[in-house]
């Protein structure tokens, strides 16, 4: 409920305070470049804490804090307004960004392989629906609260719920308290002991880091479900800015019409869950993934021959049954390509690299679409997402370990 008071009306929001193209391009490139500067040596922080949830709830709360920030950005003088909103986007991702490993990496100590597709599927369903008619109902006041306050208001309301967020988080827990990373105990003579490595300090920079590239490169299926996400977000993420600008500037679309579009991804999704978790458990993650991303590489193709918000919402519709199942196999498959050791570094590890396409697909969009036009930029984009489906094919033809059967 708290992202969806902000994230659905930043664009509209900036576009509101001036910003250009290239500008607006950076409401996506720049939070990718912060989440680029922090993710590793913050993952790394997080795994050498005890208490992963509580740093966890703290990172989140620091995040979420910038949400009161923006409120306060009309109160600035006008030239100043849309630099600094884009400032608060990019550095609010900071703490955002190692958040979310650290997240992720919780989750996986709370739900067990066995249960993930259906806990995060049903996870997934509740978090839409309440999420979608959350920005529905805010998209209806912002069309009818006057300019700024409407936004003020929103974006205000949003860290206050944020709060009940952070505090319903720490209430979760694992079984049993996680080792630190620090610690691996070992059996001596029956006896239990722990063997603490030496400091990191103590150890040469480069001679850390050949061995880090090391370890990181022995897992094989890592690396290659990194190299195959790498080459399919570079597609996937390329028109994302174009069509919001396309929304906004040449279909007309306001605040209640980007809410509604929001409303109607939502309604395809919550279609989709049953079904993909199904073709999960039958088929594997890695099969879902490429099969649910399938689709995706039609929509820079509609947008190129469309003029109408409304086809736009229908195909709308369908894309939201196919990312219910693409979000489900995301987030499984990563969590069976990374091992069970240091698993937030793994992560911030894969989400790095995901993370630099974040930082270049979207300028090399804004720009695409400034040399040719919106039809080649998002024919070029069709092209782009094309490669990023053989590369998930690819991916499960070899599977994890060369086999194509489901793994749990």
């Amino acid at each position: 409920m708290a992202a969806n008071l902000v994230a659905p009306f930043i664009v509209i929001f900036a576009l509101k305070l001036g910003t250009n193209n290239v500008q607006t391009a950076l409401l996506s490139s720049g939070p990718a470049i912060a989440g680029l500067l922090v993710l590793i040596p913050g993952a790394r922080w997080v795994d050498r804490h005890r208490d992963r949830f509580k740093i966890t709830a703290v990172l989140m709360a620091s995040n979420r804090l910038f949400y009161l920030l923006m409120a306060a950005v009309p109160f600035l003088l006008p030239p100043l307004q849309a630099s600094v909103f884009i400032l608060l986007v990019t550095v609010m991702n900071a703490p955002g960004a190692v958040a979310n490993a650290a997240w992720q990496s919780t989750m996986a100590q709370v739900i067990g392989p066995d249960r993930r597709a259906d806990a995060f599927a049903a996870r997934n369903k509740a978090m839409n629906l309440f999420g979608t008619a959350t920005a529905l109902a805010a998209g209806a006041l912002l069309d009818f609260i006057p300019s700024p306050w409407g936004y003020q208001l929103m974006f205000a309301g949003a860290f206050f719920v944020a709060l009940a967020e952070v505090r319903v988080f720490l209430q979760m827990r694992p079984d049993g308290d996680p080792t630190p990373a620090e610690e691996v105990p070992v059996l001596v003579a029956g006896a239990e002991q722990v063997v603490v490595q030496p400091p990191a300090e103590t150890i040469p920079v480069l001679h850390r880091l050949r061995s880090k590239v090391e370890e990181i490169r022995s897992n094989k299926s890592f690396v290659r479900y990194t190299l195959a996400s790498v080459v399919f977000y570079f597609g996937w993420q390329t028109p994302w800015t174009i069509f919001s600008l396309y929304q906004v500037k040449e279909l007309g679309a306001g605040n209640f019409w980007i809410s509604l579009l929001a409303l109607l991804n939502t309604g395809g999704s919550l279609f989709g869950y049953g079904f993909w978790v199904k073709q999960i458990e039958k088929r594997g993650n890695l099969f879902v993934l490429w099969a649910s991303a399938f689709p995706l590489v039609l929509v820079p193709f509609v947008y190129a021959f469309s003029h109408s918000l409304v086809v736009i919402a229908v195909m709308t519709v369908f894309i939201g049954v196919t990312l219910s199942g693409l979000t489900v196999a995301l987030f499984n498959s990563l969590l069976e390509a990374t091992p069970e050791t240091n698993r937030t570094s793994y992560i911030a590890y894969y989400n790095t690299a995901v993370t630099v396409t974040s930082v270049i697909a979207p300028i090399w969009g804004v720009l695409v679409f400034q040399w040719w036009g919106f039809q080649a930029a998002f024919l070029i984009c069709g092209a782009q997402r094309i490669l990023g489906i053989g590369a998930l094919v690819l991916l499960w033809k070899g599977s994890f370990g060369g086999s194509t059967r489901p793994r749990a």
